[in-house]
């Protein structure tokens, strides 16, 4: 599906249809495993959809995704999951669809951008080093998935320059 069409998700499924749907650019843009985490996560509604009357509380598909890939939940994690509501609608011919998303987002472009939705806290692991140059990592918070920052995008001139002047960076 048009990766526009989903707005910030990379993947949805809308149980009106019975139907399981991903972004044309995130699959173009990402590994088979971010693919394969994606899918799981909408697999889990749709099982979720196939075995309850009601939609079960919070993003069940992000927790059977977890489980599926043996990726440890803790219980604070456990009740976030829970609490959150990853409900959204998208059109499709002219209908509007109720959809359960994965809304976690992973572009490839310029080295390995992860953009986030939510309010979540990050783990950096260094694994591995094996560069003839100096490494960096930064984290920088965004205004919206599209990287824009005070009205800037990323496209416009003097970009470079906010994000390393405008406080919202962080070196790793």
């Amino acid at each position: 599906m048009n990766s526009e069409s989903l707005g910030n998700a990379n993947g949805a499924y809308a149980q009106s249809v019975n139907t399981i749907f991903l972004g044309d650019e995130f699959v173009k843009s990402n590994s088979v495993e971010a693919i394969a985490q994606v899918l799981t996560e909408e697999y889990g509604h749709f099982l979720d959809a196939q075995i309850n009357k009601t939609d079960s509380e919070g993003d069940e598909g992000e927790i059977f995704k977890d489980l599926v890939f043996n990726q440890p939940i803790s219980s604070e994690e456990l009740r976030r999951l829970k609490a959150e509501d990853d409900h959204g609608f998208i059109r499709l011919n002219n209908q509007l669809l109720a959809i359960e998303k994965s809304a976690f987002q992973v572009i490839s472009n310029i080295g390995e951008t992860l953009a986030i939705n939510e309010d979540t806290t990050l783990v950096f692991q260094w694994a591995q080093r094996d560069a003839a140059y100096n490494n960096e990592v930064g984290i920088v918070v965004f205004d919206n998935p599209e990287g824009k920052i005070d009205g800037i995008l990323p496209q416009d001139e003097g970009y470079v320059k906010k994000i390393l002047t405008s406080g919202r960076n962080q070196g790793v």
